[in-house]
């Protein structure tokens, strides 16, 4: 319908790409802008707290919702070094990826 392929335009057309270790990703301005803003706010607070856990073998997990779900990936791929154990769980969320892939829409 009509309506996915505005949608869809619309995301591609405000994606913007990032650098990641080695590689360029893409994901909506929004949610680097967002991913980038918790980095900034809870890394130092994060890594922390998990320096004082009772168990070496905890990690951080990251989980997230439609928009926060895609939030949650671009974090995860910020944050994959900095956490080595992260895991990130996204439910329903836009296409977070390579710079080089093309959205697609599938009925």
């Amino acid at each position: 319908d009509g309506s996915s392929s505005s949608s869809s335009t619309g995301v591609a057309s405000s994606a913007s790409s990032y650098w990641l270790t080695s590689d360029v990703a893409k994901a909506h301005e929004g949610m680097l802008e967002g991913a980038k803003s918790v980095a900034q706010m809870t890394r130092r607070i994060i890594a922390n707290e998990l320096a004082r856990c009772v168990s070496p073998d905890w990690n951080l997990v990251i989980v997230g919702h439609s928009l926060g779900g895609g939030t949650a990936a671009v974090l995860g791929t910020l944050w994959k070094t900095t956490f080595p154990g992260l895991k990130v769980f996204a439910y329903g969320c836009p296409c977070v990826g390579p710079a080089d892939a093309e959205p697609t829409l599938n009925n």
